[in-house]
């Protein structure tokens, strides 16, 4: 709900941008629990669900017109970023925060995580107004550490597998 929420927010805020909500599946859209939160999202002009599941590769469309991408911890969001789209990555929940965060940092604190709304609206708002995501050259070389510059919707399971080797690697032989 407050993801939502602040999705809306962040659209009334910032009209210019158009906001579409892609999860895995639209299930919440018919839960009571979420009615409100719903009409909500169909009473604000720039947001939109999209709900197509039954087409291939839906996801990846939208990412390929993306100009941001704002997530909960997805591994749509590492195709983005090995794709050089910016992403900021909601790391907040009503009783957390930085949950992700502490675990793993985009090598060296790269700044992909945001950590509350207020954040979240002026990370957008930097970059709306200047453009301001990261530094080009930080971008580049944390796409070319964590991805290899490779997208090509497989980033994840790479990274998966080098990280069993990894782990395997430390086990006692």
């Amino acid at each position: 709900r407050e993801f939502y929420q602040d999705l809306i927010r962040l659209a009334g805020k910032y009209p210019e941008i158009k906001v579409t909500i892609r999860g895995k599946d639209d299930a919440w859209c018919g839960l009571p629990e979420f009615a409100d939160v719903y009409r909500a999202i169909a009473s604000t002009p720039n947001v939109e669900v999209d709900r197509n599941y039954r087409d291939f590769n839906v996801s990846y469309e939208l990412l390929a017109e993306a100009d941001l991408v704002i997530a909960r911890y997805t591994s749509l969001a590492e195709e983005a970023l090995a794709a050089a789209i910016p992403v900021f990555v909601c790391d907040y929940l009503p009783a957390a925060r930085n949950v992700i965060a502490e675990v793993y940092d985009y090598h060296d604190g790269h700044p992909v995580f945001v950590g509350s709304y207020g954040d979240l609206e002026a990370r957008v708002g930097r970059l709306l107004r200047r453009g301001e995501y990261m530094p080009g050259e930080d971008h580049d070389r944390m796409r070319e550490t964590l991805y290899g510059s490779f997208y090509d919707g497989h980033v994840v399971s790479r990274l998966h597998r080098e990280l069993r080797r990894i782990w395997r690697s430390t086990l006692p032989r």
